[in-house]
């Protein structure tokens, strides 16, 4: 742009010179130079000022390393490298033997740990039941006991009568009491069941079934796959540092550039821009700003 506008001041000068016939001398020669100097440096100042580029600038990509959650050995590659999938696509498959067959062993412990459960529950309903037949027999023979030290008091009953009825009372409430016990016994052994081992047994067929799910593993966006380093029959491993296959998210192109100081009093978010490639001569592709950062890289 420099040079173009030397080149364009330097062709105006010329011809204003052959045209008006200006003679080339110490005092227009120089004030020639000089002005072009002023003229194409202030140009030059406001046009980097207004419109401020870059050379250095790449493009940036949304990339995913792929990684499996589970180790196994892989038995399908569906995906081909460099070709759009939607996602949730299939990317390969690893063996899923036995992840089904810890799915099938925490549903058996599980099931036996719920019909634990219930089984405990029908004993907690069934003391209910022995607490409130033992509750009458205890109210009954409170009753009798009570008749007994009525009639004690008129002499109408002796007092051997009135312990054995005592005695029986007592020992009614003492079977109430041990009813009461073991059926808050009961409680918290269902509680404990419940909360405890059934709860746990379903936390386990959950990551259980994570895992065996984990053996399909899905395109995570739209886009593509490319450098798979994956082939059926080889051990995939969840390490991060070594990605089986790179996705690359499918989203608007995006350009990151560097700028000077001053240049960035003039970028905001939503003005307009301009790309140009070295490798796409003469094509200008449109572009919009979409943030600016203090900090850069």
């Amino acid at each position: 742009m420099d040079i173009l506008l030397l080149l364009t001041y330097a062709a105006l000068a010329t011809a204003i010179f052959k045209i008006f016939k200006i003679p080339l001398n110490k005092w227009t020669v120089p004030t020639a130079i000089l002005g072009g100097i002023v003229l194409v440096g202030t140009l030059v100042l406001l046009m980097n000022y207004n419109h401020p580029h870059s050379k250095s600038a790449i493009r940036a990509f949304v990339t995913t390393p792929i990684l499996p959650n589970v180790r196994g050995l892989v038995t399908e590659v569906l995906v081909k490298p460099n070709t759009p999938v939607k996602k949730g696509t299939i990317l390969f498959k690893i063996e899923d033997t036995p992840f089904a067959g810890a799915v099938r062993q925490k549903k058996a412990v599980l099931a036996s740990a719920e019909a634990e459960a219930k089984q405990l529950e029908l004993e907690i309903t069934q003391q209910i039941a022995v607490v409130a037949q033992i509750e009458s027999e205890e109210d009954r023979t409170l009753q009798a006991y009570q008749r007994y030290q009525q009639s004690s008091k008129t002499g109408a009953t002796s007092a051997v009568a009135l312990e054995n009825h005592k005695q029986i009372h007592v020992q009614a409430l003492a079977r109430l009491d041990e009813a009461k016990a073991s059926l808050t016994r009961k409680k918290i052994d269902f509680e404990s069941q419940k909360n405890d081992a059934v709860e746990q047994m379903r936390a386990e067929l959950a990551r259980a079934q994570f895992d065996l799910d984990s053996t399909v593993v899905r395109a995570p966006t739209d886009g593509y796959a490319t450098h798979i380093r994956l082939n059926p029959g080889m051990m995939a491993v969840p390490m991060p540092l070594r990605p089986l296959m790179t996705f690359v998210s499918k989203s608007d192109p995006i350009v990151i550039a560097n700028y000077r100081q001053n240049a960035m009093q003039r970028l905001k978010a939503g003005y307009k821009a301009e790309v140009l490639f070295p490798a796409i001569p003469g094509k200008i592709f449109q572009a919009e700003v979409l943030r600016t950062m203090p900090a850069l890289a």
